[in-house]
């Protein structure tokens, strides 16, 4: 049914403009990302209302899903939504990307991160994970994940025990079917709160994992990524994918360490890059392509984001990726 399904805690994004003086108002802490309630979020986009210049599907898995549907391939993302406007609207900006929402919902406001971005540039993000927590083991939706190629799953889905056990739900009934189970560290802030946990799912229910070199330091205890990429790779049994910004790509297995490397380009924002590297490599591995290739592919692609800002660009030359990884496409 699906190449690719991707789990991760559905938020919408709002982006709005800012002063300086909006933001002492509001007690936020300029450039960083801030975890906020629902009440405190609901009087943010009050203030922020007439200030606001974009609305779009948002989050980590999202960025992904996208990715994929825009190189061609089919795409979900489950998780969990509330009842409430943000919700429709997420479904209906993921449909617009090209992607299948399977959402399940709770009577909690929809999870939203609202990013307002002060005259220097600066972006300061306030995420109210609403609803996302609330995910559950009934509103994994196993029948289409058994059909899918690859169950892709972001360690941004690890807060609460409910979403634990959906997660683990989900992995084992990929993992029954045959299916392949990749999962992305997301975070340096993620390992240092389930360090111990991902560790036991990276060796019980992964196949495939997804890190860049920071985060596999940091979970490894490795002082070297190339240990740390055979460490990752031996947790998994079978695949370590670690991103290394302009240093390139490796790519670890059983067999040694494929390196390659970076596609050159003048880095604005960094903000999406690994998760289009990701739709690339996941749709590579759905398509057996060669590491070589694989990693060529998602360094083109991931390129193209960090010479922009914003997390997504609908505009990229897919021919030209596709050529310069030396694949030839129908």
């Amino acid at each position: 049914m699906f190449d690719v399904y991707c789990l991760c805690n559905p938020l919408f994004d709002i982006l709005a403009t800012s002063s300086d003086e909006l933001l002492v108002d509001c007690g936020s802490e300029k450039g960083a990302m801030t975890l906020v309630s629902v009440e405190h979020q609901r009087r943010l986009l009050s203030t922020a209302a007439l200030e606001i210049t974009a609305r779009e599907a948002g989050g980590s898995g999202a960025n992904t899903a996208i990715g994929v549907a825009q190189l061609g391939y089919k795409a979900a993302y489950g998780g969990c939504v509330g009842s409430d406007d943000f919700g429709l609207a997420l479904s209906d900006a993921l449909l617009a990307g090209g992607v299948t929402p399977h959402f399940g919902q709770a009577d909690v406001d929809t999870g939203v991160c609202l990013v307002l971005t002060t005259p220097d540039a600066q972006r300061t993000m306030h995420t109210c994970l609403g609803a996302s927590q609330y995910f559950s083991p009934e509103l994994v939706n196993v029948d289409a994940i058994a059909q899918s190629k690859i169950l892709y799953v972001t360690g941004y889905l690890w807060d609460t025990k409910l979403q634990q056990d959906a997660v683990e739900h989900a992995m084992s009934a990929a993992r029954n079917a045959g299916r392949l189970v990749a999962f992305s560290l997301s975070d340096a802030f993620c390992i240092a709160r389930h360090r111990e946990a991902f560790e036991n799912l990276l060796s019980s229910h992964v196949d495939v994992v997804f890190g860049n070199e920071q985060e596999a330091l940091a979970i490894s205890g490795k002082d070297d990524v190339f240990e740390a990429s055979k460490w990752l790779a031996e947790q998994t049994g079978h695949l370590a994918i670690i991103t290394r910004g302009p240093d390139g790509c490796l790519f670890t297995d059983a067999n040694g360490i494929t390196e390659i490397a970076a596609f050159a380009t003048e880095a604005i924002d960094t903000t999406g890059a690994g998760d289009m590297f990701a739709s690339a490599a996941l749709c590579g591995l759905v398509a057996g392509y060669s590491y070589e290739q694989t990693g060529k592919l998602a360094s083109f692609m991931s390129a193209a984001i960090v010479a922009q800002f914003g997390p997504r660009n609908q505009h990229i030359d897919i021919a030209a990726a596709y050529a310069y990884a030396g694949i030839q496409v129908a």
